[in-house]
């Protein structure tokens, strides 16, 4: 019995890597610099993909309470004056778009090469990829818009715990993660290891969020120490926390890889 705790303590720890932190924080750094072409890229592709243009009002709410708990009115105030900004530059606009996701990209990509422990492949590769996620992302989203919507009607769901947003919002994050931890390695990662794990890490995520959201309402020293600025400082740390669970969850995408593979 004792073997089998120490075991399992054993295979728990080696999924904490002291790098990831690190890593994590780097991506934060990049996240800030090129979220708001990430978000118009993705709001651009999501208004044209006719299917899914009625859902993107809710994709648009979904990915702005996602992006920084109970204070998604603000910053989503915020980021439109700034995609605004994007929209009005033209030609520097796009250049500014490109430069910035290929750098956060960039930044990324050697992350999930480093925790899967593999060579970084070259600059076209790594481009193929990123259009590849750029193009799932928004086609992702609308889609879990559009089953959860269609499940709602079939199965006239009325407990919004069951049925609403609290059950969309999981599946949206579910499904998120499942992209990312399929698509990110430059390897071959099995269905069922990717969405077993992007199960459990979008499980985790929501718990984090809600200690996140009870921690802004239940302690005010923050908001009253930096004023409006703690906004951005929630906003860097929430995204922050958001990374380390992601990275966790590629960690254990790779060491499950690896189980299999032996």
């Amino acid at each position: 019995m004792k073997h089998t705790i120490s075991g399992w303590l054993a295979k728990l720890w080696s999924i904490f890597d002291d790098d990831i932190s690190f890593f994590a924080a780097s991506l934060s750094f990049y996240s800030v610099l090129s979220i708001i072409p990430m978000l118009w890229v993705l709001f651009f592709l999501l208004q044209h993909l006719g299917v899914f243009e009625e859902y993107y009002p809710l994709v648009k709410d979904f990915l702005m309470e996602s992006l920084i708990p109970s204070q998604a009115e603000t910053v989503s105030g915020y980021l439109e004056q700034f995609m605004g900004n994007v929209d009005g530059m033209g030609s520097m606009g796009l250049v500014y778009i490109l430069i910035a996701s290929i750098l956060f990209y960039r930044n990324y990509q050697y992350v999930v090469n480093k925790i899967f422990m593999i060579p970084n492949h070259s600059l076209l590769h790594s481009a193929g990829t990123y259009l590849v996620l750029a193009l799932l992302m928004p086609v992702t989203l609308g889609a879990s818009f559009y089953l959860s919507d269609y499940i709602q009607r079939v199965v006239d769901i009325g407990n919004p715990i069951l049925g609403g947003f609290t059950l969309l919002s999981y599946f949206m994050v579910w499904m998120l993660f499942f992209v990312l931890f399929k698509v990110s390695p430059n390897m071959t990662i099995s269905i069922s290891v990717a969405l077993r794990v992007s199960f459990v890490a979008s499980l985790f995520w929501h718990i984090a969020k809600w200690c996140f959201v009870q921690y802004m309402f239940l302690n005010q020293t923050y908001s009253t120490l930096y004023g409006s600025f703690s906004v951005l400082l929630f906003l860097l740390v929430w995204i922050y926390l958001s990374w380390l669970l992601l990275l966790h969850g590629l960690r254990v995408c790779y060491l499950m890889h690896r189980k299999r593979e032996k």
